[in-house]
């Protein structure tokens, strides 16, 4: 259910009720898709006689297979997978976990602990997070467990906010950037510092023991 065939859509331009064949017919799909959406209530359909007999048929509307087929577009829009239809529930303003991603800096992961322990504020809905962005990006400028700010990180290893940036670029601090903010794990601060005191000059350590 990935296309429209225009020329079947025009045949039943005036039809508010579409039977199966002719929904099959329009969106290039298969009876059971069709089915399946209305025995789930997806779609508004209901059964009618067939013939005058006892057997019954699907009258389906037209204008809510369209609502369907547009929603599935923005949810496969939105969230880059296979097409499914954006929770109603959801407002749209919401972040997918892969827009989370692009906006924070940080990985699924991370985020994905983050919604499990209910530290920002996120719904499941079909085995994906949905996240609210202002609560997600003011999270993300404090620092998680194991991590420090910028400004942490300068206390701990006395350096520069120009100095950490580009030991963070260069790859020799294992850090994130988040909201436009660098994280640093504090593993990697004080793995750093090691290595600096072992090339130090030994009157260079005493001086900066004084000094702290």
């Amino acid at each position: 259910m990935e296309t429209i065939n225009q020329e079947a859509l025009n045949r039943v331009r005036d039809k508010q009720f579409l039977d199966i064949n002719e929904a099959t017919a329009i969106f290039e799909c298969s009876r059971s898709t069709i089915h399946r959406l209305c025995q789930k209530g997806l779609v508004y359909a209901y059964k009618e006689p067939m013939g005058g007999g006892t057997k019954m048929k699907w009258a389906i509307s037209k204008q809510g297979l369209l609502d369907y087929y547009n929603a599935r577009k923005e949810g496969a829009k939105r969230r880059g997978l296979q097409m499914r239809v954006w929770p109603r529930d959801i407002p749209k303003e919401w972040l997918t976990m892969r827009e989370a991603v692009e906006v924070t800096g940080w990985g699924k992961d991370a985020i994905g602990r983050w919604c499990r322990e209910g530290l920002v504020k996120a719904e499941r809905r079909s085995n994906c997070w949905f996240l609210e962005p202002r609560q997600l990006i003011n999270f993300t400028k404090k620092a998680p467990d194991g991590w420090a700010t910028t400004a942490e990180a300068r206390k701990i290893t006395r350096l520069t906010r120009a100095r950490l940036s580009k030991l963070a670029l260069e790859g020799k601090l294992e850090a994130r950037k988040a909201a436009g903010r660098w994280h640093f794990r504090k593993e990697s601060l004080a793995a750093h510092m090691r290595r600096r005191e072992k090339y130090m000059p030994k009157d260079y350590r005493r001086q900066e023991a004084r000094g702290s």
